[in-house]
């Protein structure tokens, strides 16, 4: 069964792309809006919706259209649905820190390994850091998770990277020419500390990426209808031009701007849509529901081709 989901492909503007060192002024031509907050998210970046591939064999999940394109890539964005976890953390839970069996839990990622057909699955510690991890190795990857890690960046086939989310955002990240992937798990902490932006010179500076090559996605996540904030004062002062209100934030318009001033390309980002708090029938939700589990974004580089010629 395949069926759309609610997605952002962000478009492309009139003049040169936004590279690194943008501000969110040049960027998003904010203009105030009449509650006197400024909106980084106009209708003209929000209105070229790009379907997902949604599946539910062998369990529920869906990937990105703009990776659909590259041989050397596997991907899932699963859903909190066929697994093996009892209520609260019901079903394809892949935490062992919220209650949950260790059994279950390792049931669980057994079956997300299978159906990304993974023979390394690396899992993080993650602690809402901008720690990040690079992986040349298989021989790299232990036993247990990488520790006290928000990010991972490998250039090795077989080694599906997955990070666990309950709201936060899970992005990956792919040059698709020089077959270097990462995967991220980026809360409001993650914005605060910009580590897409970390990620993204960490690429460069260990692979030789070009951030114009690099293709993002971002998956479901905590939206502006309910990403609340009593204290604005927890971000820095240049996210405070992100809210819609006096206590909301557009994260998911804070992670586009950090990577487009990261020197990505308006095209080549894709943002879902949907807010796991609302969507707590298809996704885990830490604000939605308190205790429960965690779903999961997970990426690997297969033995596939790699792209040979820029297409700029």
């Amino acid at each position: 069964m395949k069926t759309s989901m609610p997605f952002l492909l962000a478009a492309e503007t009139e003049g040169s792309l936004f590279k690194r060192g943008c501000t969110a002024k040049d960027s998003w031509n904010i203009e105030p809006r009449q509650s006197g907050f400024m909106d980084p998210f106009p209708t003209s970046h929000t209105s070229d919706p790009a379907d997902a591939a949604w599946t539910d064999h062998p369990v529920p999940h869906f990937r990105f259209t703009l990776l659909s394109d590259c041989p050397q890539l596997t991907h899932a964005v699963f859903t909190r649905h066929g697994g093996t976890s009892p209520p609260p953390y019901d079903s394809l839970n892949t935490s062992s820190h919220v209650g949950d069996i260790p059994g279950h839990v390792n049931a669980n990622l057994a079956i997300i390994r299978e159906v990304v057909g993974a023979e390394h699955l690396l899992t993080m510690n993650q602690v809402h850091g901008a720690g990040t991890a690079l992986v040349r190795s298989p021989k790299e990857i232990g036993d247990g998770p990488l520790p006290s890690t928000d990010a991972a960046i490998t250039d090795v086939p077989g080694v599906a990277v997955m990070v666990k989310q309950a709201d936060c955002q899970g992005v990956i990240l792919l040059d698709p020419y020089r077959n270097v992937l990462s995967v991220i798990h980026c809360g409001w902490r993650g914005n605060a500390a910009n580590i897409l932006s970390r990620v993204v010179l960490r690429m460069t500076h260990e692979w030789g990426c070009d951030p114009d090559d690099l293709l993002a996605c971002i998956g479901p996540s905590l939206g502006p209808c309910c990403a609340e904030f009593v204290d604005p004062t927890i971000f820095p002062k240049d996210l405070l031009k992100f809210r819609v209100d006096e206590t909301h934030f557009d994260l998911k318009a804070v992670s586009r701007h950090q990577l487009l001033c990261a020197g990505l390309r308006h095209e080549r980002i894709q943002i879902s849509t949907i807010c796991t708090r609302c969507r707590t029938d298809l996704f885990f939700s830490y604000r939605g529901e308190g205790t429960t589990g965690r779903f999961a974004t997970v990426a690997m580089l297969t033995q596939g081709g790699k792209r040979h010629a820029h297409q700029h």
